[in-house]
């Protein structure tokens, strides 16, 4: 018969192998929203902190930690190795599946420069040069622009989508842009962003009313649902817009490219875009305290499709950026800059 000792061993190991069963069969199922976090959770907090349960309860069992001065920094230390290993275990696995995903479907033109809000003259604004207006949309696409991103808001008194980057939202000669009147003027097949303001804080309700309406409008204006981007940083409302056949973006604000936590952060984003499937992330290339964009990141995030904005006005590094495979489209900071013609197809 076995010892007490030896049955609470295979106990602790039986617990584990389930762990780890429960946790491959929720990776089978990472298409379903609901599971998203409890998958990020699983990978960077319950399975590590079982292994950790299990060398303390080992230890404790064979006799080699009883004393208390001895107890604690051994624990530390065993934690902190276990961690690691799991996290270094996570991190690989998911850049293997990462790396073996085909995203079919997005967007792989060599005129990665996109309009941002349009292409806005530089002199003072009115109705007929301000930015995400019709005026400016049909600007660029008219000067070579292959897509456009524009800002909008879903509201929800309205149900319906008005353009605008903040609220109060811009009045175009004293009334609202709605989305259908920009895709009924403007016309064509073109790619669209949509830069999806508070997409966080709409309600469940809210959220699937503004897929269907998204559907509803893009079907009356004839804008296939593939050359729709709808950007976000909430996983689960932006896992709504997939599941309805539109393109998403899954908007991430890593840490300054030579930060110490830069790796951890990016994992965990990528940990999120994996098991939401969405179609490409998009980040900055720089802020105020620096490169977000820069060479270790852009090696963690391997072939990710990424939509890259808040590019300074250079077109050297424009003609880098978009050297780049992974890099599918490029936003110009400056929204009166029309580099639209600028190709990667001789770069290649």
């Amino acid at each position: 018969m076995p010892s007490p000792a030896t049955k609470r061993i295979l106990a602790i190991a039986g617990l584990l192998v389930l762990a780890l069963f429960a946790f491959y069969a929720l990776v089978q199922l990472h298409a379903h929203a609901m599971l998203l976090l409890l998958n990020v959770l699983i990978i960077l907090v319950l399975v590590p902190a079982l292994l950790i349960a299990c060398f303390i309860r080992l230890y404790a069992l064979r006799g080699i930690i009883r004393a208390t001065k001895i107890r604690m920094p051994l624990a530390a230390l065993s934690a902190a190795a276990v961690l690691l290993a799991a996290y270094s275990l996570a991190t690989g696995w998911l850049d293997q599946r990462l790396a073996a995903r085909a995203y079919p479907g997005v967007y792989a033109d060599c005129h990665k420069v996109w309009a941002t809000r349009g292409l806005v003259l530089n002199r003072p604004a009115d109705d007929s040069n301000a930015g995400n207006s019709v005026a400016s949309v049909r600007r660029a696409f008219a000067a070579g622009a292959r897509g456009a991103e524009i800002d909008l808001y879903f509201d929800t008194d309205l149900q319906r989508y008005v353009i605008s980057h903040n609220r109060p939202y811009k009045r175009h000669s004293g009334e609202l842009l709605f989305l259908e009147q920009l895709w009924r003027e403007v016309g064509g097949t073109p790619y669209y962003w949509l830069d999806f303001k508070k997409l966080r804080h709409l309600s469940d309700a809210d959220a699937a009313n503004a897929v269907a309406k998204l559907q509803a409008v893009s079907a009356a204006a004839g804008t296939a649902r593939d050359h729709i981007y709808v950007e976000g940083a909430a996983p689960f409302h932006l896992s709504l817009f997939r599941a309805a056949g539109f393109m998403t973006i899954f908007d991430i604000q890593p840490l300054e490219d030579d930060n110490v936590l830069t790796p951890l952060i990016v994992n965990l984003y990528k940990a999120i875009f994996y098991f939401g499937d969405y179609s490409v992330m998009a980040l900055d290339y720089e802020t105020d305290d620096g490169v977000v964009y820069g060479p270790r990141t852009r090696k963690l995030l391997g072939n990710i499709p990424l939509f890259v904005y808040h590019i300074p006005d250079d077109v050297a590094l424009l003609r880098e950026l978009a050297g780049l495979p992974q890099v599918r489209v490029l936003l110009d900071h400056d929204h009166g800059a029309n580099h639209y013609r600028l190709t990667a197809c001789t770069q290649n």
